[in-house]
């Protein structure tokens, strides 16, 4: 039996696109990465909005950069603390 190179590139294609997209294919995953997505976005305009409402209360740059520290600081520890 010979194997045919272009037969084989094709069928090792189809098995990375479905690699790349099978997992949306399960409804658990594809739930909780839409959660996960949404939830990093509202993080993102939480700490946008934050830093603006604190530059526009306070035009120290030590403050605004405190207020930053203290929204962010728990979320960067917490995955630690399970160590």
């Amino acid at each position: 039996m010979r194997l045919n190179p272009e037969h084989s590139f094709r069928g090792l294609l189809r098995v990375s696109r479905a690699g790349m997209v099978g997992a949306f294919a399960s409804f658990a995953f594809l739930v909780i990465w839409a959660a996960s997505t949404a939830s990093n976005v509202g993080i993102a305009m939480f700490d946008t909005a934050t830093g603006w409402f604190m530059s526009n209360m306070s035009r120290d740059p030590m403050v605004v950069a405190l207020i930053q520290t203290a929204t962010s600081l728990p979320l960067t520890i917490s995955p630690m603390s399970s160590l």
